[in-house]
Parts: C-alpha cells; sequence; structure tokens
C-alpha cells in the first residue's frame, strides 16, 4: 500500500482497496470473454487468463473492439443484473429490448457516449510516476496559508498599513 503525502491511512487503505477490487473484477470480466486468447502478452496466453498488471487496459482495449450491437446487449445485461434480474432473466430482457428497438426503427440503438481518449503506455507510466497534484481548491488554500505565514514571519499576519489593523502580537 503506497500513500500518498495528502493521504490519512484510512484514505490511502481505501484506495488500495478499491484499486484491489477494481482490478479483480475486470480481470474476472476479461476472463469470461477469454480475452487472453487473442491477448499480445504471452503471459497471458499462456496462463490462459489475464496475467496484465492493469486488467482495465485488457478490458478497454476489448471493449474499444467489440462491435456496437454486442456492446449494447452487455448494457442492457447490466442494467438489468443492477435491477436485481438473474443471469437469466437479464439476457431474455436485453435480447426482448434489442428486438423492440430493431422492430420500432431501422436505426441502431445510440451509442453510448466516446470514451475518453486512452493515451499510450509511455503517457501513462510518465503520469503515474509524477506525483499527484492536489485538487484546485486544495492549491489555492495551500497558496494562501503559504502567504499568510509570510506575512506572519515579516512582521504579523494582520499588519496592514492604512487599514487601522494592528500587527499580530509576536510569541
Amino acid at each position: 500500500m503506497q500513500r500518498e503525502p495528502w493521504q490519512t491511512p484510512e484514505q490511502a487503505q481505501w484506495s488500495a482497496d478499491y484499486k484491489r477490487e477494481m482490478d479483480r473484477r475486470h480481470r474476472m470480466v476479461v476472463d469470461a470473454f477469454k480475452v487472453w486468447s487473442f491477448c499480445p502478452h504471452k503471459a497471458c496466453r499462456r496462463g490462459s487468463a489475464c496475467q496484465n498488471p492493469d486488467p482495465g487496459a485488457c478490458m478497454r482495449d476489448f471493449f474499444d473492439a467489440m462491435p456496437e450491437s454486442e456492446k449494447q446487449y452487455l448494457r442492457l445485461v447490466v442494467k438489468a443484473r443492477s435491477a436485481g434480474l438473474s443471469p437469466e432473466e437479464s439476457d431474455r430482457e436485453a435480447r426482448r429490448r434489442l428486438d423492440e428497438h430493431r422492430q420500432a426503427t431501422t436505426e441502431p440503438m445510440p451509442p453510448a457516449p466516446p470514451p475518453e481518449p486512452v493515451p499510450p503506455p509511455a503517457v501513462r507510466a510518465k503520469r503515474a510516476a509524477r506525483p499527484p497534484q492536489p485538487p484546485e481548491g486544495e492549491a489555492a488554500r495551500a497558496a494562501r496559508v503559504r502567504q499568510a505565514q509570510a506575512a506572519e514571519r515579516e512582521g504579523g499576519a494582520l499588519s496592514r498599513p492604512g487599514r487601522g489593523l494592528s500587527p499580530a502580537p509576536r510569541r
């Protein structure tokens, strides 16, 4: 568990647990679709399972290459499963909705919004090596705190000539 400087130990633990769970889920989906059978990583083909340290990348690549009709079916199944239907009921519901849509219109179902572009591996590695930047709000607050500390060192936090404020007492 690598802790970022701005994280509390609890946040770091939660982050590590979340990443581990997401990797497990991505690996499960990739393995269920047998993406390893045409994966460019030899270890995946040799082990007949995803061996990539970032299974999310494999899943994104696979999903990007999947035909739109299959993506629509998969989205409908996930939606039905989220509503509490069994796998068999989800399959039937997804197929029924796709058939209804095909009968109602000659147009394909509208595609999902395009995913954010995935940067090449070299760029991802460079970004991962870069220290995390605090959110804008924290950066502005940190700048104000530094400015107040510098003003305090120079003669008092409240010292503003012409404003009628007296300097803060030194301790």
